[in-house]
C-alpha cells in the first residue's frame, strides 16, 4: 500500500457516525445515501476525471456516473480509463440499466482477467 493510499484508507476509517449523520442531515438524505454520495464523489475525483468533468458540465447525470463509478471499482487505473472513454462515447444513447450493461461488457474484453478475477472474490463474499 502506498503512503498516499494509506492516509486516504485512514482518513476514512476515520469518519464517525456522527460526521456521516450529520453530512445525511445537510443532504437531506440517509446515512447510508451520504456514504454512496461520497463514495461517488471520491471516484470521480480519484479514478474518473472525465466523468467529473463531464458530470460538471451535466453531459452525464448522476446514475450513469455512479454506475460507471461501481462498475470499474476495483479494476485497475488502465481498464478504468478505457472504460471510462468508451463509456463517456455511449452514454449518451443509453439508459441507466443498459449502460451499466454496456460497461460490463467494455470491462468483460478490455480487462477479462481482471474482470473474472473481481466476479471471483464477489461471489465468494455471497454478493
Amino acid at each position: 500500500m502506498t503512503r498516499r493510499e494509506h492516509t486516504t484508507t485512514r482518513m476514512a476509517n476515520a469518519w464517525s457516525h456522527a460526521a456521516w449523520v450529520e453530512i445525511a442531515a445537510t443532504l437531506a438524505c440517509s446515512t447510508t445515501g451520504a456514504k454512496h454520495l461520497v463514495e461517488v464523489g471520491e471516484a470521480l475525483r480519484k479514478r474518473l476525471p472525465k466523468t467529473r468533468a463531464a458530470s460538471a458540465a451535466g453531459e452525464i447525470d448522476y446514475a450513469k456516473a455512479w454506475r460507471l463509478a461501481t462498475a470499474t471499482d476495483g479494476f485497475s487505473q488502465s481498464a478504468t480509463d478505457d472504460a471510462e472513454t468508451a463509456a463517456l462515447g455511449f452514454a449518451h444513447r443509453c439508459a441507466p440499466a443498459a449502460f451499466a450493461n454496456a460497461v460490463d461488457e467494455v470491462l468483460m474484453r478490455n480487462a477479462p482477467d481482471e474482470y473474472a478475477e473481481l466476479r471471483k472474490d464477489s461471489s465468494g463474499r455471497g454478493r
